[in-house]
């Protein structure tokens, strides 16, 4: 099931134009570090807003590091 909702929502970027991107870094109690990716777009005159994915970090993360994440993970799934 998660994953035909990632494949729908993917599709949903790729047919549209525009799309925004909401980012949060955020570690837990336990240390564990992760990235979750929010994106909005619109689509037949309705705006959406979905929760795109969640990424184990490790502890020490750059900015660089957390830009290619997000990247490899447009380009991997052709969102570009």
């Amino acid at each position: 099931m998660a994953n035909n909702i990632e494949e729908t929502i993917e599709a949903h970027l790729k047919s549209c134009y525009y799309f925004s991107l909401q980012v949060d870094e955020s570690t837990g109690v336990s240390d564990n570090a992760n990235l979750m990716c929010f994106v909005t777009y619109d689509l037949g005159n309705t705006t959406h807003e979905e929760f795109l994915f969640c990424i184990s970090l490790p502890t020490r993360t750059t900015a660089e590091e957390l830009f290619n994440l997000i990247n490899r993970y447009i380009v991997e799934n052709g969102i570009e």
